[in-house]
This record gives structure tokens, C-alpha cells and sequence, in this order.
């Protein structure tokens, strides 16, 4: 008998979590089991890991899922680990996951039937609230067109929505165009942090027509490693500012998006960046200022010589008035995390206080030392 067609492939890049796999899958099995998508539906998991405990994990589950599994004989770093994960895939469509979510049990059962019926090219999890403010059982096909408007747009550009792991559904022919289409290439995007976004454009920008669905991530589950990065000030500039700016430039250089499509979000990341480098500069309170200083500028000014003119110019003064050391800008952060608190009522982990627990070699709410990342 001839096997079908698997019409999703969930793709999950890991490293040396096992824990947080053995939940992720124990939830897979749970949700695909009650959905009824067991023939519908498999698990492709590409395997960083310095060791075999991850593989004695995916062990435990192969007679419980679909699963297929490929473990690298080095750590080739995440964006190389995220192509292998997808290139594993053989179903109809493909979507990059991180090894910790709880997948939403009706998004799955919904995003399904929306792809199996063959009315879309694409599907977008709508957890940001760009298309709908409501719960989660929103579903909806829209035009292609407007789903790669919004892509460049400000409010995508500003929340960084098309870079973001678990949001988004592609064809695997799309994933497969990407790659005969970039070539050797392909190394450029590495090291960028989003290769994601390279093929998440590729694919969107050819999507005639897309579907939408509520949200992905199960917002009451909690799958956290039991070692957690600290994000710096610095790491917030070298990551979300500089190489997601960059990783857009890489895609005009490759053909991905045209001059007009990149002026676009350029015009875009201006009107974010002040927002972001405000950001940036009150979590840089006096303790850490001068060992994240000159880290943090660097990034932020790479960025800015991207620009000319009265762009240019704006931002290199808001850059000089930021970074002003005497000024306390941390206290705005201060008082923002006293309204959540106080006022809202919607406390939160300060970002403030996980950098001192970091400094002084403090443990995590799920135990084991915090430490600065090198994500």
C-alpha cells in the first residue's frame, strides 16, 4: 500500500535540552493523538546535542509518533540546525519549531484542516494580534498580497513578527525553491541568527493565498530548560537590532526581496529603532553600563551606517542622547515595571533584577546558575 503524504512537518532544531524535547513530545503525542492526526501529521527533529540524552529521548516516543530524527556529529550552531531540521521534512507543508512549545491543541487540529484542503500557500499564528485581537479559535484565509504587505510593514517590522520560530507555515516546495534559489549562499545567512526569515520571505511573497489561526503557543505551559541565557543590553543590540537589520539586507543581496521591498523596511526599522535603542538603553542600568557600553554601540552603530542623509543623522542623535552615562534612563524602566505591577496588575520577571541574579551567580526559578548568553 502506497504511504500518504504527511500533510505537516513540525521541524524542531535542538541542543542539549533533552528535558525540555521529553515534554514538547509528551505534549505532541497528546494533541495529535486527540486530534485524530496521527496519519496527518509528523515530527522532524535535528539534534545539536553534545551528548546521547536527547537521542534516548526521541527513542522513548518513536513507536508513539511519527518521528523522524538525524543527529549532528558536531554543534553546527542554530541556524544550520534550523535548514536541517527542515530539509528532514517529506510533508506537504513545513513548519520551524523551538524544542519548547506547547502546541495550541485546536490551532493544530485547525492549521491541519486549513492546509489539507489545498486553499493555501502558506499559514501565519496569529499570536502577535495582527490580524485579530480576539481568542484563539480565529481562522481565516486571506490574500496572499496582504500577507506580504503586512510582512513589511511597520507593526511586523516593529514586533518582528516574520522572524519569529512557531509563527509560521510554509510549502515544502517553497523550502526546497529557497535553497536551489540561494545556492551556495546559503552560508551568508548563517551566523545571522534568523535564517528563518530568508525562507519565511521566499515562501510569503509567493503565496497566492494564506491562512490565519488564532495563536500556536499554549500560554498556560510551561517547558523552560533548567539552565536559562540572561539577554544583556548588548546581546538585545547584536541580535534582535543589528543581525535581524542585516539578515533583511542579505535577502536583497540574494534576490529574495527587490530594492523597493528593502527600502520599505528600512524606512520601517527607522521609525522601530527609536523605540528599540530607548529600550536598550534603560535596561543598561549603572551597574552594568560600562562593561555593555562599548559592546552595545558597536552593533548600533553598524546599523546606522546603513542609513544617509537626515535618517542617518536622526539617528546618530538620538544615539549621542542616549547614551549619555550620568543620565538615568533605567529609571524609566524602573517605573514602567512599577505600573505592570502596581497599576495593570500584570507583574512580570524585571529584566533588572534577573541581571543581578546573573551577576552575583544566582540560580533560576527552575534551577542551575543563570548565565550571560552568546545566542
Amino acid at each position: 500500500m502506497e504511504k500518504k503524504e504527511k500533510i505537516l512537518s513540525i521541524c524542531m532544531p535542538t541542543y542539549n535540552r533533552p528535558e525540555c524535547v521529553a515534554k514538547s513530545l509528551a505534549h505532541y503525542e497528546r494533541v495529535i493523538r486527540e486530534g485524530g492526526l496521527g496519519e496527518k501529521v509528523e515530527i522532524c527533529i535535528s539534534d545539536n546535542s553534545t551528548n546521547g540524552e536527547t537521542e534516548g529521548v526521541v527513542g522513548g516516543f518513536a513507536k508513539k509518533l511519527c518521528i523522524k530524527y538525524s543527529r549532528n556529529k558536531e554543534n553546527l550552531g542554530y541556524d544550520r540546525n534550523a535548514v536541517l531540521a527542515m530539509s528532514l521534512a517529506d510533508g506537504k507543508f513545513s513548519q520551524l519549531v523551538g524544542d519548547e512549545l506547547f502546541y495550541f491543541g485546536e490551532s493544530l487540529a485547525s492549521a491541519v484542516g486549513m492546509l489539507e484542503n489545498g486553499g493555501v500557500d502558506a499559514l501565519i499564528f496569529d499570536d502577535d494580534g495582527l490580524f485579530h485581537k480576539g481568542g484563539a479559535q480565529f481562522k481565516a484565509e486571506i490574500d496572499g498580497k496582504r500577507l506580504w504587505e503586512k510582512a513589511l510593514s511597520h507593526e511586523w517590522v516593529k514586533k518582528r513578527s516574520i522572524t519569529h520560530i512557531d509563527y509560521v507555515v510554509i510549502r515544502n516546495s517553497d523550502f526546497r525553491n529557497y535553497l536551489r534559489h540561494v545556492g551556495n549562499r546559503l552560508d551568508e545567512f548563517y551566523g545571522l541568527t534568523f535564517v528563518q526569515l530568508s525562507f519565511y520571505m521566499f515562501a510569503l511573497k509567493r503565496a497566492a493565498r494564506a491562512g490565519v489561526v488564532g495563536r500556536v503557543n499554549e500560554q498556560a505551559a510551561d517547558n523552560a530548560p533548567k539552565k536559562a541565557g540572561v539577554y544583556f543590553p548588548s546581546d538585545d543590540a547584536r541580535v534582535i537590532y543589528r543581525k535581524y537589520f542585516f539578515e533583511f539586507k542579505k535577502c536583497l543581496e540574494c534576490g529574495i526581496i527587490s530594492e523597493k521591498e528593502y527600502e520599505k523596511f528600512k524606512k520601517n526599522f527607522f521609525f522601530s529603532a527609536w523605540g528599540h535603542l530607548l529600550r536598550i538603553r534603560t535596561h543598561m542600568y549603572p551597574r552594568i553600563y560600562r562593561s555593555e557600553e562599548k559592546e552595545t554601540l558597536r552593533h548600533i552603530v553598524l546599523v546606522e551606517g546603513e542609513y544617509s542623509g537626515t535618517m542617518r543623522m536622526a539617528l546618530a542623535a538620538l544615539r549621542r542622547l542616549l547614551f549619555i552615562e550620568e543620565a538615568p534612563y533605567h529609571l524609566l524602566y524602573v517605573a514602567f515595571d512599577l505600573m505592570r505591577t502596581h497599576v495593570l496588575g500584570k507583574p512580570r520577571v524585571s529584566a533588572l533584577a534577573l541581571y543581578e541574579k546573573c551577576l552575583d551567580g544566582q540560580e533560576g526559578s527552575t534551577g542551575g546558575k543563570l548565565y550571560k548568553t552568546d545566542f
